[in-house]
């Protein structure tokens, strides 16, 4: 059980890397109701401030 959680936890976290870390800021609900031209516009926005 252990080596599943541990997993899921991997997998989470490179997700959460690629999306710019949006999921631990808690608005996937928001990417969701975006369009692909906003969530663009976005996530250049976040790749300048790193």
């Amino acid at each position: 059980m252990l080596i599943i959680i541990c997993d899921l936890r991997k997998r989470l976290s490179s997700y959460m890397t690629r999306k710019g870390g949006w999921i631990a800021q808690g608005e996937i609900s928001e990417l969701k109701k975006q369009t692909k031209i906003s969530y663009e516009r976005q996530l250049n926005r976040i790749t300048e401030m790193v």
